[in-house]
């Protein structure tokens, strides 16, 4: 689909193939993308070549397409237009908030925002389908159609995070072992700054495997249950989910479809 106007404030971007929300208080999903190359770059200069050579090409490689799989998903969730929905504005009736209340218009027929799971997002100014949340860390709001790429992006993410934790650490011991007497602070003393950098990636992919791990598990829990995060928080499916499905047929659900109608 290629869009020629903008919609809120989502504007067509790369001759109108994406639509990206133009969020920039609000979006620092190239501050997430820094966050995810300096560490990489660093793993991929200090530890990679030691795996190489020592342990299995596959560790590096690996890494490489987690890093690619991640940036791909970070910039696809950013890109790609979450689903939105016309609507329009019912005269003489607001929301708790003292806003207009919206309700989707498709061809003649007119819906409740909830018979979509849609809510309007005040950072851009749309109707949602299937609203999970907005993120800043991706820079766009988290809808029915790119959720999975959200997920996506958590998912590589762990997981390069997670691989570079246990080859860095497994590098440390190996270099470590060269060194009987001292250990580690041995080589520490030897080669300081490649030792520094092992400790600094150490220390960095345990507080992003803390903190995205826990999000990552949040969503797979969500997907199990075919739940939005906005559902769970405001708990609107708490006595009766109507989308949990079979479970094989739940998760196909929240990560195959770009439509709930």
């Amino acid at each position: 689909m290629v869009y020629t106007q903008s919609v809120g404030r989502h504007q067509p971007e790369c001759g109108g193939r994406c639509l990206v929300a133009n969020v920039s208080g609000d979006n620092f999903s190239n501050v997430s993308l820094v966050l995810i190359i300096i560490p990489t770059v660093l793993w991929m200069v200090y530890v990679a070549p030691h795996l190489w050579q020592h342990m299995s090409a596959l560790l590096p490689i690996a890494g490489g397409v987690l890093f690619v799989c991640s940036v791909v998903a970070l910039y696809s969730a950013r890109c790609i237009e979450p689903g939105i929905l016309p609507v329009r504005d019912v005269e003489g009736q607001t929301t708790v908030g003292g806003y207009s209340k919206k309700v989707v218009v498709l061809g003649d027929k007119t819906s409740e925002l909830e018979q979509y799971r849609a809510k309007f997002v005040r950072e851009t100014g749309n109707a949602v389908e299937r609203f999970d949340h907005f993120c800043p860390w991706v820079g766009n709001v988290v809808g029915v159609r790119n959720y999975r790429h959200f997920v996506l992006f958590l998912t590589a993410t762990n997981l390069l995070s997670l691989l570079v934790l246990l080859t860095t650490l497994l590098t440390a011991m190996s270099k470590a072992s060269a060194f009987p007497t001292g250990g580690f602070g041995a080589y520490m003393d030897a080669h300081t700054g490649h030792a520094l950098v092992m400790v600094c990636l150490l220390v960095y992919v345990s507080v992003i495997l803390l903190c995205v791990g826990g999000l990552w598990f949040y969503h797979l829990q969500l997907v199990c249950s075919n739940k939005t995060t906005n559902e769970d928080i405001k708990q609107t499916l708490e006595r009766h989910n109507p989308y949990d499905r079979v479970r094989c047929r739940t998760q196909c659900t929240a990560m195959c479809q770009s439509r709930l109608k």
